[in-house]
């Protein structure tokens, strides 16, 4: 679908990041504008359910939840609200930083400095980019998370180098700036009949959703169990939108697999001991839990269904992609549905790489025949990075069994990379894509001394 936005709200850079394969996953996405002041923009909580998820606490479940009345918190220029049709309200904050990065700096080397500023460039202008295709329908939505989730990784991962506590939860501020903006536009988008426009705007609304508990968590705030209910029934109801788009063609397999693993995901808050370094930043991120959304969309998707009024919708589903998709997504349910301490992590990360290969030869073949672009290279790249990040988090001997997969994915990255700067029209969305894999190439310089 083709949207295009003729107004739009003001927005500037910024900065800010954690772990390259651990910030998000394929709900994908976020981050951008600059100062989110005088942005307000109406999130929608459901009736109270059963809690999606549990937040978490280095492996233990929160000590507490606050009760409804507590839940409307005030702080330094900030109004959250997380009763129904909460409003987010962000104003300029001129409280004084609270980190210690201008000390902190004077201990990084001039080439990690430059380094890191090279990061915050390539996010910013990633943000922008992605922004303004999106706005435009040249960037399909599931594009435009993957892209903003690419960014905001990036600004983590700076923040959390440069010991910058109030970094991170402004870009996680950032974050509900855009997504909230984004839904303002789908909702004025005056189109309700058009492909899969609804399931993107509910997907806009989790996205902001998610990006205000990250945001209040890294303030020092904390969730309420009617939080938790209304996130539930956001994300069902994005899943059962793309479950009814995917029955009629109107959707991919990975479509609704990425509303499934929103549902299933938990949100960590790394628990802080006495022995950490008294200026580290903690992130609160989003894993994967219990693959129990997975595993029903998959058994329902490999179900023969009669799809007769639909035969686009059975075409889709029949198609090679779509079933190797499926194929991959039941390993890693498979995997996720052991228990923790059973897990066979490196026969895991050794199938994901083959699948990864596997992918990267077809696609590159496509693109010898001008039927592929780096773009959709990356993002099945990331979304391998994401799920091999998530899905090992606490997997004994992790980091033995990555270094093999993450030598062959910067290998992979450095191949679309190459593709992606010889791109020479860099109008539509080539620009957004070509600053994508810069900013992935500029983080692992960063973290890996061989990646050049």
């Amino acid at each position: 679908m083709r949207r295009s936005f003729s107004k739009c709200m003001p927005f500037g850079s910024h900065s800010g990041f954690a772990e390259v394969c651990r910030v998000s996953a394929c709900g994908l996405a976020l981050v951008v504008g600059a100062s989110p002041a005088a942005v307000s923009a109406q999130v929608e909580l459901g009736r109270p359910k059963t809690p999606p998820f549990e937040i978490i606490y280095g492996g233990r479940g929160a000590p507490s939840v606050r009760n409804q009345e507590e839940a409307a918190t005030t702080d330094s220029g900030r109004t959250l609200s997380t009763r129904s049709n909460a409003v987010i309200r962000s104003r300029n904050d001129s409280s004084p930083l609270l980190s210690a990065s201008g000390t902190a700096s004077a201990k990084f080397s001039q080439e990690k400095q430059a380094k890191l500023s090279q990061i915050e460039q390539h996010a910013v202008r990633l943000i922008s980019q992605s922004r303004d295709a999106w706005q435009r329908g040249l960037l399909d939505q599931a594009s435009f998370a993957a892209w903003l989730d690419i960014a905001a990784t990036a600004q983590l991962h700076v923040a959390q180098n440069r010991r910058d506590r109030a970094r991170i939860s402004q870009t996680f501020r950032e974050q509900m700036s855009l997504w909230s903006e984004a839904t303002l536009l789908l909702q004025n988008l005056g189109q309700p009949a058009a492909r899969g426009l609804q399931a993107d705007l509910v997907h806009a609304r989790v996205m902001a959703l998610r990006a205000e508990f990250q945001y209040r968590l890294s303030s020092g705030d904390s969730l309420s169990r009617q939080d938790q209910q209304g996130y539930e029934e956001l994300a069902n109801e994005h899943y059962n939108l793309r479950r009814q788009d995917y029955g009629q063609g109107l959707a991919a397999a990975q479509d609704v697999l990425a509303a499934a693993r929103l549902l299933d995901e938990k949100l960590i808050m790394p628990e802080r001991n006495e022995s950490d370094d008294a200026g580290a930043a903690a992130v609160a991120t989003f894993q994967m839990g219990r693959p129990v959304a997975l595993r029903a969309a998959i058994e329902e998707m490999q179900r023969p269904g009669d799809r007769i009024p639909f035969p686009l919708a059975d075409s889709v589903t029949r198609s090679p992609a779509e079933q190797t998709t499926l194929q991959n997504t039941a390993s890693v349910v498979r995997f996720l549905e052991q228990p923790a301490g059973s897990r066979d992590a490196e026969a895991f990360l050794t199938q994901l790489d083959r699948d990864a290969q596997q992918i990267t030869e077809l696609q590159l073949s496509r693109y010898s025949a001008g039927t592929e672009t780096s773009g959709s290279m990356l993002q099945s790249w990331w979304l391998h990075n994401v799920l091999a990040g998530n899905v090992l988090a606490g997997s004994v001997k992790q980091d033995e069994v990555k270094s093999v997969f993450q030598e062959n994915q910067l290998q992979r990255l450095r191949q679309i990379r190459q593709i992606a700067l010889e791109t020479r029209d860099l109008r539509g969305r080539n620009a957004a894509d070509v600053t994508a894999s810069e900013t992935l190439w500029a983080v692992r310089q960063l973290d890996s001394p061989e990646a050049h």
